[in-house]
């Protein structure tokens, strides 16, 4: 295991310069051949030191930022949809009475394993499946830190950064309710790229019975744009 090389230190240290589509496109597919390349690295998150595996997303401001916004108490369950490796689910599940992560990538699944394994966590469990997959449970939260672009993806590693035709996006709002308790939480993360539609989350959360209840944000290292995590309730 290694941790960071210099090139990806360089990398993981710089920001979109530029919020449109071609600059948002390129600095996605630098990442990408960063995580397809690289042997396992170890990433510090929220002061939890954490394995990533190659082809797995090695999280960065938007997962600090999601775990820095999500309210989950001793009694609380909750759903990750997207959880890459682990990093907020295993934040969580130190607060909460149970947890469950689900990924596409049996990659991400693996190593999110691997690390609640490492770390001791044992109130959480992970799956593989697309969104939400054989999950049929309600929960009293549900996150999704998804990813941003409809580019077309060609492959599991590909789906951390492009999700096709918004398919996971779509079907994460359109099946979360139905997956959350009465009185529940909804995080979903964003941000205010001039590339991305500012309102495509909440439309889909309108159309789908829930409404906003507070944004999250924070500015991003380049100052161009802000990270956002959406928390949505259920409309009464």
């Amino acid at each position: 295991m290694s941790h960071y090389h210099d090139r990806f230190r360089k990398l993981a240290c710089q920001d979109l310069r530029s919020g449109d589509a071609s600059a948002v496109h390129d600095w996605q597919e630098a990442q990408l051949n960063e995580r397809r390349s690289s042997d396992v690295i170890s990433v510090e998150i929220c002061g939890i030191q954490l394995d990533v595996f190659r082809g797995v997303y090695n999280g960065g401001g938007d997962t600090e930022l999601m775990i820095d916004s999500a309210v989950v108490t001793p009694s609380d369950t909750f759903l990750e949809v997207g959880c890459g490796s682990g990093a907020i689910s295993i934040h969580l599940a130190r607060k909460a009475k149970f947890g469950m992560g689900v990924d596409v990538n049996p990659a991400a699944v693996a190593n999110s394993r691997h690390n609640a394994n490492r770390l001791g966590i044992q109130n959480v469990e992970f799956r593989q499946g697309d969104v939400f997959g054989d999950v049929v449970d309600r929960f009293d939260v549900v996150l999704f830190n998804p990813p941003f672009t409809s580019h077309p993806a060609q492959d599991y590693s590909e789906r951390m950064f492009w999700d096709p035709s918004d398919h996971a996006k779509q079907s994460f709002f359109s099946g979360v309710t139905s997956r959350l308790r009465s009185g529940g939480r909804v995080y979903f993360g964003w941000a205010s790229l001039d590339s991305l539609d500012s309102q495509l989350p909440v439309r889909l959360a309108e159309a789908n019975g829930l409404c906003i209840a507070k944004t999250h944000s924070c500015t991003a290292r380049s100052g161009l744009y802000q990270r956002q995590v959406l928390e949505f309730a259920q409309k009464n």
